[in-house]
């Protein structure tokens, strides 16, 4: 903020010597008054990620394509409008506010999938989307990283929590075990974190297999059932799903 008001009292002196008392304060008013709104511009997008902006850019153009077409009708050339010049611009300014606003809510209260609903052809398979499910395997839970690898945005698609897996994360945090009951509680705790957010969609999946079934191998049937991702710091289940 201070160079902010530097540069603004440096670039009014510059344009009046003459009154530099009172240039002085405008440039400083001003530079301040820059300096704030880039705080509130930081602070307001400090929650945005990059598929937001994306996704907020094209509702944009759409909703500024719809209102161009909208103010193109013959209604709004009728003689009565035109009499009235700044009643007119004034209109079709808040037409395009409206719906450039209406495009902008729109496309960012839509699912990714949806997308594909009005841009078919950018889906030819499901394989090149990065928005498939993903599985958690219960490594990588009571790792507690999980929460902040998805605030970057990284993991596109829902969040699978199979049953079976839930399962095992109570029972690490019932155990008798400091260190495993530690590590079930901080899984379990990531995990709700994750539910109260509004921008991940953690699902619970409840089918199960056979009891003979390890849980690697449930894992890896389960994703590809479901066509899902594995998340995991298990090195040997990595090598597994991949094959």
């Amino acid at each position: 903020m201070l160079l902010a008001s530097f540069i603004g009292v440096s670039v009014a002196l510059g344009e009046a010597p003459e009154n530099w008392w009172y240039a002085g304060w405008v440039g400083a008013i001003f530079g301040l008054g820059f300096a704030l709104l880039m705080i509130a511009f930081d602070l307001m997008l400090q929650g945005v990620s990059i598929r937001s902006f994306s996704h907020g850019t094209f509702g944009l153009l759409v909703g500024l394509l719809c209102a161009w077409l909208v103010t193109r009708i013959g209604f709004f050339k009728a003689g009565w409008v035109e009499q009235f010049e700044l009643a007119g611009n004034i209109f079709n300014l808040c037409i395009f506010l409206g719906f450039g606003f209406l495009g902008v809510m729109l496309a960012l209260r839509s699912k990714r999938e949806e997308f594909s609903l009005l841009i078919p052809y950018v889906r030819f398979r499901q394989d090149a989307l990065q928005d498939l499910p993903t599985l958690l395997d219960i490594s990588v839970i009571i790792d507690g990283r999980i929460p902040g690898i998805c605030e970057t945005g990284f993991l596109g698609g829902a969040l699978v929590v199979p049953r079976f897996v839930l399962n095992e994360l109570q029972k690490m945090a019932d155990s008798t075990d400091d260190i495993k009951r530690g590590r079930g509680k901080r899984g379990l705790e990531c995990l709700n974190l994750l539910q109260k957010d509004d921008a991940f969609e953690v699902k619970i999946h409840e089918e199960d297999f056979a009891p003979e079934y390890s849980s690697d191998q449930k894992l890896v049937e389960l994703a590809e059932i479901l066509s899902a991702r594995i998340l995991t710091n298990d090195a040997n289940l990595g090598d597994v799903a991949r094959l």
